[in-house]
């Protein structure tokens, strides 16, 4: 790597001169310039930001030409994250970014590009401060809950539950305190979609990040976790793990009994003791659960 005060002089230049030439080239090269733009952002953030307007047509162009190129998609993310993270540049290119990243969600009818929009807007919220800019739990949190609660793609449902986990580790306050025109509150429709991929009929592999998400609204949300809506996070949770099938679908769930039990002792272990699936108490079948599985929790987090 060249030291910053080499490259800073030519940064500027340098960004001019590769969106000149992104345009031109096939899919097949195009991922080694975009990945030459990426690696310029971080070498001055006040030079970065003076380019977002050119930065951000090339990477959101790049991105609606090649939707379904895994690897061309995975370099943009890269530069939305950053330009998420530069304070200087961030609210300018989320105001681009999202109108275009919201057509693609709630508009294409193909699976993989509305997954694929999800995976931006993942990488908006992941690289963006701590809580979120007040618009996006307003306008684009509705938006993603309203996508997802229509689709039974596998490919969206995987996305949409790890932007999701970002979205709450985020802003869940707001979240929380959201209500749409029927006055149900964020927590409970991303509580409802959750319930939605923990129900039998749903493949393990459609619910991968389930417990991420489950884990993420427990450790961010726990203040607004009672009653009926803990209940049923247990209830939903309990029933999964009764019939999972595969031991990495059955550890990912794991780690939310976890903090469940950290956050609310008495009534998580109350509520598992009352719950009775084909004829073996929730409280058992967590139990049986971890003796069998612990060992295969992935993460240095998770397993601590």
């Amino acid at each position: 790597h060249l030291p910053a005060d080499t490259v800073r002089p030519q940064q500027g230049p340098f960004i001019s001169g590769l969106a000149s030439i992104i345009p031109q080239l096939t899919e097949d090269s195009a991922h080694i310039a975009l990945d030459a733009l990426h690696a310029t952002l971080r070498v001055d953030q006040e030079i970065t930001a003076s380019l977002e307007p050119v930065i951000s047509e090339i990477a959101i162009g790049v991105w609606q030409k090649y939707p379904g190129d895994v690897l061309l998609t995975s370099i943009v993310i890269d530069i939305v994250e950053d330009m998420a993270g530069n304070p200087r540049a961030s609210e300018a290119f989320a105001q681009r970014a999202l109108p275009v990243i919201g057509s693609a969600m709630s508009q294409s009818s193909d699976g993989s590009t509305v997954a694929s929009g999800i995976d931006l807007l993942a990488g908006l919220i992941k690289g963006g401060p701590m809580p979120l800019p007040q618009g996006y739990t307003d306008t684009v949190f509705p938006v993603l809950m309203q996508v997802l609660s229509a689709s039974s793609d596998s490919e969206v449902l995987q996305s949409g539950q790890a932007c999701l986990k970002y979205f709450v580790q985020k802003d869940a306050e707001r979240i929380a305190r959201w209500h749409d025109q029927n006055g149900v509150s964020g927590l409970e429709l991303v509580i409802r979609f959750m319930s939605v991929l923990l129900d039998p009929a749903v493949s393990e592999s459609a619910a991968l990040f389930v417990g991420d998400l489950a884990t993420k609204v427990v450790m961010k949300c726990s203040a607004f976790l009672s009653g009926d809506v803990l209940a049923e996070l247990v209830r939903v949770a309990t029933g999964r793990l009764a019939t999972a099938r595969t031991s990495s679908f059955t550890s990912s769930l794991l780690p939310l009994y976890a903090h469940l039990v950290a956050h609310h002792p008495s009534e998580v272990v109350g509520l598992l003791d009352s719950m009775a699936f084909d004829g073996r108490s929730g409280l058992q079948i967590v139990l049986d659960a971890w003796f069998r599985n612990f060992l295969d929790i992935q993460g240095y987090y998770s397993r601590k």
